[in-house]
């Protein structure tokens, strides 16, 4: 579900280009932080994979864009 995060944080960035809000501004800085915090080295996050990694002491990760019929891994 990450790309309901992602999409909510793109229209509220929106909403703030029409009229700021610092309460809103504020929000999203969180969220994006918390976004950026989680992501791998490179840039990649997708959150599924890296739990499901995570959970189960998988090594090497399972491939990325590995799935990509089958999965929102590129949309996200």
């Amino acid at each position: 579900a990450d790309e309901f995060v992602y999409k909510t944080v793109e229209t509220a960035s929106y909403l703030l280009a029409q009229k700021y809000n610092k309460e809103l501004d504020l929000k999203i800085d969180s969220i994006v932080r918390l976004i950026s915090a989680a992501q791998e080295p490179d840039g990649y996050l997708r959150t599924p994979h890296t739990i499901y990694w995570l959970r189960n002491g998988k090594t090497p990760r399972a491939r990325r864009w590995s799935n990509l019929n089958g999965d929102l891994e590129l949309y996200c």
